[in-house]
């Protein structure tokens, strides 16, 4: 390790895990800048706007308890500029006043899905399953849903705090001219952003979408999310025929993040996913950093549940530089917990043994390691303020240091994640709701 000065005094083994950690670092800010590069191709090569009345728009949203967004978010499908529309709410069990609110909306394209213990409330994925195979019972009998075959309907999951952009459809419907796209995610967005920790979550996905999904976009291995994802039927019906090879013939599986398990199931079937960033789903960011703690620790294990996949993309026909970027998403959680690790080592070092096992003799050392540490963040805010809004370039700037406290400031789920996973625990309560409106 003589070649890394800071290294060279440091016990060998001590040595090889932090030098370990540091091309970890290296390897993710590497693929951060080839994603930005393939982004800003992806965007240059946008489909048109229009032609969303070729195409039956169905919405599932799945529903429980949610007597606090529910008849917003019903609203806001209303209100939406689409010429064929379907929206299913599907009730999963609720014990609220959802089941109430929903029963005093008349509208002649609203069905409402009421699914009753003990076949409730066994995860967001069965109740979408449930959607998916009433809506192909409804596609061979009803007259006005069966002139569109199952590459023309277009399924869009929409979670009952979400707030599609009026005029979305457009701005998707190119995607689908290409016969080989099944799915595109929408661009995410908080709307509750007068909380400061609601805002850094809006900055998280503006910088997901903008660099990482649009960068992915030109291989065509974007991810689905939980908010805001488009599939075209016949992808997800492929889909179920995949799994019902090794299970139930679904699309979407028990997982804690189904719908990125869905993403990678659209890969291993040879579907092409896009990501769009001239429309957004916003959504609700959590104010409660317990319960935001809590969420993104469900979101990890479920990212690691995915990571058992890990063959999926070594075998999927993309490029080479497209598998190592999809394998290091896959094992984003143990990354970030080994560096964590690796650094929590480097601050024991000094403080127990007087060891100093980060560079600060040499200007250029401070500086590597600043890159290091600032310079995806940096990288992904800028981006992501730049292909997004106007005068990008400064704003991104300025998020970028909060956003890379807020990165750190989430640490602890890496670790808790790890545990329940090793410990064998996956079961998960839902998250509450955060009010609608602006405390005052």
């Amino acid at each position: 390790m003589s070649v890394i000065p800071w290294l060279a005094g440091l016990p060998t083994p001590i040595a090889i895990a932090l030098f370990i950690a540091l091309l970890m670092s290296v390897a993710q800010l590497f693929l951060a800048g080839v994603l930005a590069i393939k982004g800003r191709s992806a965007m240059r090569h946008q489909p048109p706007i229009g032609g969303e009345s070729e195409y039956l728009w169905v919405f599932f949203v799945p529903a429980l308890n949610e007597e606090v967004t529910i008849a917003d978010t019903v609203q806001r499908l209303v209100d939406l500029k689409v010429t064929n529309r379907v929206m299913m709410i599907i009730d999963d069990g609720s014990t609220d006043d959802t089941p109430r609110m929903l029963s005093q909306i008349n509208h002649p394209d609203l069905s409402v899905l009421r699914r009753n213990p003990p076949n409730a409330q066994q995860g967001k994925g069965a109740a979408l399953n449930n959607a998916w195979a009433v809506l192909h019972e409804r596609l061979s009998t009803d007259p006005r849903w069966s002139a569109f075959p199952p590459e023309r309907v277009l399924v869009t999951v929409v979670d009952a705090d979400g707030r599609l952009d009026s005029d979305f459809a457009d701005a998707v419907a190119g995607h689908f001219q290409d016969p080989a796209i099944g799915g595109v995610q929408l661009r995410v967005e908080i709307y509750n952003t007068w909380s400061v920790l609601a805002r850094l979550q809006d900055v998280e996905f503006r910088v997901y979408g903008a660099l990482y999904q649009m960068g992915r976009a030109a291989w065509g291995t974007s991810g689905m999310g939980g908010n805001g994802q488009i599939n075209r039927l016949s992808a997800l019906d492929d889909v179920a025929r995949h799994n019902g090879e090794v299970g139930e013939a679904v699309p979407w599986r028990d997982r804690l993040t189904e719908d990125q398990d869905l993403g990678i199931s659209l890969l291993a079937c040879n579907w092409r996913a896009g990501q769009e960033l001239r429309a957004a789903v916003h959504q609700q960011g959590l104010a409660n950093p317990r319960r935001l703690l809590r969420q993104r620790t469900r979101w990890a294990q479920g990212c690691l549940q995915a990571s058992r996949r890990i063959r999926v993309p070594l075998v999927a026909r993309i490029p080479l530089l497209a598998k190592a970027e999809y394998v290091q998403w896959l094992l984003q959680p143990i990354i970030q917990f080994y560096v964590g690790l690796m650094l929590l080592l480097s601050i024991a070092l000094v403080v127990v043994y007087g060891i100093t096992a980060l560079p600060f003799d040499e200007p250029w050392e401070v500086a590597v390691v600043l890159f290091l540490s600032l310079g995806g963040t940096s990288l992904g805010c800028i981006v992501a303020w730049v292909r997004t809004q106007s005068a990008g370039l400064w704003r991104g700037l300025a998020w970028s240091i909060p956003y890379a406290l807020y990165s750190w400031f989430m640490m602890p789920v890496y670790v808790r994640a790890m545990f329940r996973e090793v410990t064998g625990r996956s079961a998960w309560a839902k998250t509450a709701r955060e009010p609608l409106s602006r405390p005052t």
